[in-house]
């Protein structure tokens, strides 16, 4: 398993989050916020706006190209032509983003492809490397998304501090080196308590809103898939998870079937 250590030193580098998501002018509320139906989408924000995780609370820059490469597979899922296991977070050619929470213990999300294997594990890591927690996991029969929410014997995220964490596909338990894995950087923040009040006081439709104006990723993505999970035939909501996804460039998963936790 590869975990990229050279790239990935957020020990030593000073996560400023004075940012400016603590102390900047909270943008209008929700009702300020609309535009004509003209020229807006469903989360009520330009048609050209795309989601833009913090690049300046020491996001790494990748080690290698972000081009498409040929999706690996354990050895004996060569018949199935799908997508590679991939971690629904936005993605960049350039950078390794730190998705933000506020969650002292937020979901994962991890597309998983057809796969004969059977077991999987969760693992998170501080910054310096060490495990915070891990799991081992039962994978789904089918391809889909699979959501991960830190369980209540899991320690708590810290706040102002990044994790580094990795979902695993064990194709053979007993050859280890043969594990497929993706991963992905998350930090805490806590937000004002101006825009707490506000999203406790909102449907969860506008809370997916307000977590896409502050960049909120892992609640803007878990509400919107408890909604779709609760409506399954809302084509809104089809439509405003596809527009959530793509704005984070993972719009090939749209359709994918969200599994249950």
């Amino acid at each position: 398993m590869v975990w990229q250590q050279s790239s990935l030193h957020f020990a030593t580098l000073t996560l400023t989050l004075t940012l400016e998501l603590l102390s900047f002018t909270p943008p209008p509320t929700l009702a300020q916020s609309q535009v004509t139906p003209s020229t807006q989408n469903s989360w009520g924000v330009g048609e050209t706006s795309v989601y833009e995780p913090p690049t300046d609370i020491g996001a790494p820059t990748r080690t290698e190209s972000g081009s498409t490469r040929e999706p690996k597979k354990c050895p004996k899922d060569k018949k199935f032509p799908n997508q590679a296991l991939t971690a629904l977070i936005p993605k960049d050619p350039k950078y390794i983003y730190l998705a933000l929470t506020v969650e002292g213990r937020p979901t994962f999300f991890v597309y998983v492809p057809q796969t004969s294997a059977r077991m999987g594990e969760f693992i998170l890591k501080d910054d310096s490397d060490k495990d915070v927690y891990r799991t081992n996991l039962t994978l789904p029969i089918g391809p889909g998304i699979v959501s991960f929410k830190l369980p209540a014997n899991a320690p708590e995220l810290e706040d102002k501090k990044s994790y580094h964490w990795f979902f695993v596909i064990r194709c053979n338990p007993e050859e280890r080196n043969r594990d497929l894995d993706v991963d992905g950087w998350i930090l805490r923040t806590q937000l004002q308590s101006s825009i707490e009040n506000e999203l406790q006081n909102t449907t969860p439709r506008d809370r997916v809103k307000l977590y896409r104006q502050y960049k909120i990723w892992h609640e803007a993505l878990a509400t919107l898939a408890d909604l779709r999970r609760s409506n399954p035939n809302d084509s809104q909501l089809a439509t405003e998870w596809k527009e959530l996804l793509e704005s984070a460039g993972q719009g090939e998963f749209a359709q994918a079937p969200i599994l249950n936790q």
